[in-house]
C-alpha cells in the first residue's frame, strides 16, 4: 500500500512540472551572463548654458533576466565606488566642477557588468566679485575721473562676462575670462548715481556689486593740490600756457 501511494506521489509530480515548468527551482550558478546597464541625468538638458547643468541627479539602470540585479556602483573622477542595492540607484552630485562618471551592476550569481562612462559638468554657484573705487585725476571739464574696479572669480565654469552700469543703463562689458575689469567716468559733486557691476560665468549664474553713491573720493593731498593748480590754471589759459613752455625749458 505504502508503495503505491509513493508511485502515485511520483507521477503527481512528474505531470505538475510537465503541465508548469515554472515550478523548477533556478540556480544562481547557472547565470554567467553579466547584466546590462544604461544611465540618464534629471533633467535631460542642461539647465544652465553653454552645456553646464546647475543642478543635476543621475540615474543609473540595470537590469538582469536570470538572477537578478544585487547592486549598482558608481565612482567619481576615479574616487571610490559607491553601491546601491537594487536595480535602480540615483546619485547627487553636490559640488562644481567637471565630473567623469563610471557606473558598473552586479547580479546575485556574481557577474559584474563592463564598467561604463560619462561626463557631466556642473555649475551652480554665483560668481565671486569685489568692487571698489578711487579718484585718479580730474576729468575733461573739471569733474572728478573715478575708476571703478570689478575683480572677479568663478573656480567652476568660469568668467564669461562683465557689464558696468550707471544707475541702470549699461555703459561698458567685457567679454573675457577673467581677473580685473575696470571703468572710469567723470564725476561731479551735484550728481547721484548708482554704478553697479555684473559678473556672469559660463554657466549663466551671475552676481551683482553696486555703489550706491560716491560719498568719500580718496585722493593723496598731493593730488588734492594738483587738481586745484589745474582747475585755477585752466581760469587763467595764458598762465597755464606759460607753465607748460618753461618746465619744457627745464627739461
Amino acid at each position: 500500500m505504502k508503495k503505491t501511494i509513493l508511485i502515485l506521489g511520483i507521477i503527481c509530480l512528474l505531470v505538475s512540472i510537465s503541465i508548469n515548468p515554472t515550478i523548477a527551482i533556478f540556480n544562481s550558478s547557472d547565470d554567467t551572463t553579466p547584466p546590462t546597464t544604461s544611465y540618464s541625468l534629471d533633467p535631460s538638458i542642461p539647465n544652465g548654458e553653454n552645456g553646464w547643468y546647475k543642478s543635476v541627479a543621475i540615474i543609473i539602470y540595470a537590469y538582469d533576466s536570470e538572477s537578478g540585479v544585487s547592486h549598482i556602483q558608481v565612482s567619481f573622477n576615479g574616487g571610490s565606488w559607491q553601491t546601491q542595492p537594487g536595480d535602480i540607484a540615483v546619485f547627487i552630485i553636490d559640488s562644481d566642477g567637471h565630473f567623469l562618471v563610471r557606473y558598473t551592476a552586479v547580479d546575485n550569481a556574481g557577474n559584474q557588468a563592463p564598467i561604463k562612462n560619462f561626463t557631466v559638468d556642473i555649475d551652480g554657484t554665483n560668481p565671486i566679485v569685489n568692487f571698489e573705487y578711487e579718484c585718479i585725476g580730474q576729468g575733461p571739464t573739471n569733474g572728478w575721473l573715478m575708476e571703478f574696479t570689478a575683480t572677479a572669480t568663478d573656480y567652476a565654469s568660469g568668467i564669461e562676462r562683465v557689464e558696468f552700469y550707471l544707475g541702470n543703463v549699461i555703459q561698458e562689458s567685457f567679454n573675457e575670462s577673467g581677473g580685473i575689469y575696470k571703468w572710469s567716468f567723470e564725476y561731479h559733486v551735484d550728481i547721484k548715481v548708482n554704478v553697479t557691476v555684473i559678473v556672469y560665468d559660463i554657466a549663466g549664474n551671475k552676481e551683482f556689486a553696486t555703489i550706491e553713491e560716491i560719498k568719500n573720493i580718496r585722493i593723496s593731498n598731493q593730488q588734492s593740490i594738483n587738481l586745484f593748480l589745474l582747475r585755477f590754471l585752466n581760469n587763467f589759459p595764458l598762465l597755464h600756457r606759460l607753465l607748460d613752455i618753461w618746465r619744457h625749458v627745464l627739461l
